[in-house]
């Protein structure tokens, strides 16, 4: 098999099935792109391998974290492509490392991983992942930075502290019990402190239930509109290399949904309660940066939360047995002391600009260099063609990932659409076949918008033929389309059943002539 061309740059492998995503997971993947010194290919693997990069290899791959850590996006050819990559350095991005540590371990050295990027403590390094044969380094990092998207929504939604119609809001969710006694915190502190608070006079707006939960605009809103946000560390407490208890968790609560985490724990054993604590996987938040954004005077359980926040500087401590609630009341009614902490916070984590993307790129450059990483640019036009292809490529097979699952869903939710459904499937692939991309080589150009034009020509032609309505991902057909439909079959069952007739009837004027 001949050898892959070896260019300069950054081959950034990430999933997203193109459904809703917190912002944080776009916001990481974009940072790459703006402010790396190396040109960044992004290749999102539930496409596909787009056919013109299996030519190349760059000199630096990255593995996303957002690759499940199940592998199952490792089909044949991403698997084929990838094991063609032997002179590029890569980079697996880990989070959430909770669990699938053996699955973790077999991509790491599947495809000789030389630097791992971990939310694991370096205390732990040694007992997470002591079989990661090829990693040469380690390096310990935060899930989240503050972005510009960030920082320009908080300045937008801006409201003065007093004017904020709500004193606390919170915004949490019930976790597993197999994840240990620091799964309980998110939601812990929002029932009982709502419980203990609701009579204070204070405006709350508390919820952990998901059909309360904000996304988006509406979370920015949500941010804006409170005095305090109520928060705890990020991680859990229990760390199950070898998923022992997942399974069982799960089992167990669906005979018993009331279950709690004590006679969870209780049936588990010393096997499960042995592992409290043993791992130090806490730590500080995007949603902390968030808060500080958004001006939010933060309300925390006490805790490390990586050495960036200091209780009664950045935050207003609040004891986990609640005993100090009656304090933190009545600084929520101080609006100077308010002011004051929610500006520090502001300062500290926003406006100091050490914990920018920029700033964690920048890192990221370096550790390359050092590594031995020439960052520069050595053929700017095909830079341009490749990244011209790969923009092309991409939008037209996110267009038709979306069409072949509303299709694919279409099948099931309306069988009486199955024979449109059917032609506006293979109508989809014959123009695909016959669709041609951006030329990465040669001196052949290719008038994008003309035929970007034709694309969405075509995906409108394409609901007509399927009948529904393939871009909202409404599969059922809107009323008004019942009635098209049913006028036109009525029309065309007319026509057929007419030249029927008149074809009786020639063949009997002809048999009687005759």
């Amino acid at each position: 098999m001949d050898e892959l061309r070896l260019i300069p740059g950054i081959l950034l492998l990430w999933e997203h099935h193109l459904v809703p995503e917190a912002g944080t997971f776009f916001e990481n993947v974009r940072a790459f792109r703006r402010y790396s010194q190396l040109p960044v290919y992004e290749m999102n693997v539930t496409l596909g391998v787009p056919p013109a990069l299996r030519e190349f290899e760059f000199t630096v791959t990255v593995f996303h974290y957002s690759l499940r850590p199940t592998g199952t996006w490792i089909r044949p050819e991403i698997d084929e492509y990838l094991k063609r990559l032997t002179r590029t350095y890569k980079i697996a991005i880990f989070q959430d490392e909770i669990y699938y540590f053996r699955e973790r371990v077999d991509l790491l050295n599947r495809y000789a991983i030389d630097c791992l990027y971990t939310r694991h403590k370096p205390q732990h390094w040694h007992e997470i992942y002591p079989d990661a044969k090829t990693v040469k380094k380690r390096i310990f990092y935060m899930a989240g930075y503050v972005a510009p998207e960030m920082v320009e929504a908080a300045t937008k939604a801006y409201v003065p502290l007093e004017a904020r119609p709500i004193d606390v809001g919170y915004r949490g969710r019930r976790l597993p019990y197999y994840l240990g006694r620091a799964a309980l915190e998110k939601s812990e502190i929002g029932e009982k402190f709502l419980a203990l608070a609701q009579s204070s006079g204070l405006a709350l707006d508390i919820s952990i239930e998901e059909h309360d939960r904000h996304y988006g605009d509406s979370w920015h809103q949500f941010l804006s509109r409170c005095k305090a946000m109520l928060g705890v560390q990020g991680g859990v407490s229990v760390i199950d290399q070898q998923d022992r208890f997942r399974d069982r968790y799960y089992a167990l609560i669906k005979e018993r949904p009331n279950l709690t985490f004590d006679e969870f724990a209780d049936q588990m054993g010393e096997a499960f309660t042995s592992l409290e604590n043993r791992i130090d996987y806490r730590a500080f938040t995007p949603r902390h940066f968030e808060a500080a954004a958004f001006r939010n005077v933060q309300i925390l359980f006490e805790g490390r939360y990586d050495g960036m926040l200091t209780p009664d500087v950045h935050y207003i401590p609040l004891c986990k047995d609640f005993s100090n609630i009656a304090d933190v009341l009545g600084q929520l009614r101080n609006l100077e002391r308010m002011k004051a902490l929610s500006e520090q916070a502001w300062h500290d984590l926003i406006g100091s600009g050490r914990f920018t993307y920029e700033a964690f790129i920048r890192s990221f450059d370096k550790e390359l260099e050092e590594a031995g990483i020439r960052l520069e640019v050595t053929d700017r036009d095909l830079d341009v063609r490749l990244q011209t292809y790969l923009a092309d490529w991409t939008a037209f097979q996110e267009s038709y990932f979306q069409d072949w699952r509303a299709i694919t869903k279409g099948f099931i939710n309306c069988p009486a659409l199955y024979e449109h459904l059917l032609r506006a499937r293979q109508a989809m692939e014959a123009y695909a076949a016959a669709r041609p991309f951006y030329p990465v080589s040669g001196n052949a150009r290719l008038d994008l918008d003309a035929l970007q034009a034709q694309d969405r020509r075509f995906w409108r032609k394409l609901c007509r033929i399927a009948r529904c309505d393939l871009d909202s991902g409404a599969y059922r057909p809107t009323f008004g389309d019942v009635l098209h439909h049913k006028f036109l079959d009525t029309y065309f069952f007319g026509r057929r059943a007419a030249r029927k007739i008149l074809r009786i009837g020639r063949s009997l004027i002809t048999s009687r002539a005759g």
